[in-house]
């Protein structure tokens, strides 16, 4: 027959001899087991969240160091759109994650080919855009990206709490024919919004070369350095 543990030895024994002290013991026994797995769980959380800014971080600085010795694409104009159908893969695939591994990698997936994506845009634009007016229209972009960003957090964080959120948690609208991909419960809704997001974010790279406009920019419009004659060319 299988002998007790020796800490449940020791608890019936004190229980025969001094009962009090042996339940003050296993309060106490009870009450730091349950003080060491919330530390566990919380420790768990933290290494998670420290992870997976640590992979953020790190990506963006493998991506501009890769950029910076690679020099990006011959033709720029497929390092913004296929830069960009990646960085949206590396998106989708943080809502089809299900752990803090998955979600570490993508993080790291997505931020490589981010100074891809905007290197080869900015060479675009200083190659295309005349040097004396570059400020003005760098600083009409930088407008627009920065009042995007708090727009869109505007519009995501009450359509992600008072619609995805609900729709996706046990009984929800949304239970029936998404479950599937993302789980039901906390959290599935905002994994939802990253798959959304990023199905959306492939079609727009994609959906760039059934643009002429948009597919030969480079060859359509010519660089400053074409427009501008010199004196000598001039007078000839």
């Amino acid at each position: 027959m299988k002998q007790p543990s020796t800490i449940f030895r020791i608890f019936r024994l004190n229980l025969q001899h001094q009962p009090i002290h042996s339940g003050i013991l296993f309060l106490f026994y009870s009450a730091g087991c349950l003080f060491l797995q919330a530390c566990n769980h919380a420790l768990l959380r933290i290494i998670s969240f420290i992870c997976m800014h640590a992979a953020i971080g790190i990506g963006g600085v493998v991506g501009s160091i890769a950029l910076s010795i690679w020099g990006g694409p011959k033709r720029r104009i497929h390092g913004v759109l296929i830069g960009l159908v990646l960085v949206m893969l590396g998106v989708l695939s943080i809502g089809f994650g299900r752990d803090s591994y998955i979600w570490a990698l993508a993080a790291f997936f997505t931020m490589f080919f981010i100074p891809i994506v905007q290197g080869s845009s900015n060479a675009i634009w200083q190659a295309k855009v005349a040097p004396d007016v570059q400020g003005r229209v760098f600083a009409t972009r930088g407008i627009i990206a920065t009042v995007s960003r708090p727009v869109a957090l505007l519009v995501i964080g009450p359509l992600a709490d008072r619609f995805f959120e609900p729709a996706m948690m046990p009984g929800g609208s949304l239970v029936p024919i998404l479950s599937g991909l993302v789980g039901t419960g906390l959290g599935a809704g905002m994994a939802l919004i990253f798959i959304i997001s990023g199905g959306l974010g492939m079609l727009v790279g994609l959906g760039g070369y059934f643009f002429r406009i948009v597919r030969n920019v480079e060859d359509i419009l010519p660089d400053h350095r074409q427009q501008v004659t010199s004196p000598a060319e001039t007078q000839i």
